[in-house]
């Protein structure tokens, strides 16, 4: 068994009675492969800016899901859904990875914004997209 310091996802698949497969085989041979996740290379990378505004905690950026991140970010903050608005601006392309990530970085820094009582932006470089995805 390896492990790990951390571990952000962990997806295992099965089709099929495995067990009976593995009973019925004339002969079994059990290895671990892993695989990293495909980068999408959108055309710009993940980037946000958060601020609190009048009670509110405001969030803008390029997102393909913009209620996803509502929901997160307010269940993050605790704050109720009308306490909440995001905006999404122009995205020019997700193919998915503007999807599930946008939400884990709107959280970051929506709690900092909402710390600080100040705006937080974030916007990653090529390197920085692809080690946070």
């Amino acid at each position: 068994m390896r492990k790990g310091d951390t571990v952000f996802f962990n997806y295992n698949y099965e089709k099929g009675d495995m067990d009976k497969a593995l009973a019925e085989a004339d002969r079994v041979i059990i290895e671990t492969f892993q695989t990293g996740y495909q980068e999408q290379a959108y055309i710009e990378t993940q980037g946000m800016i958060a601020y609190p505004h009048d009670g509110r905690m405001m969030v803008r950026g390029s997102m393909q899901c913009p209620y996803y991140i509502k929901s997160a970010v307010s269940k993050a903050l605790g704050y109720a859904d009308k306490d909440v608005q995001i905006i999404q601006d122009v995205t020019g392309g997700g193919f998915g990875g503007k999807e599930a990530f946008p939400s884990i970085l709107a959280c970051q820094i929506t709690v900092a914004a909402k710390k600080a009582n100040k705006p937080v932006k974030v916007i990653f470089d090529r390197r920085g997209d692809m080690e946070f995805t």
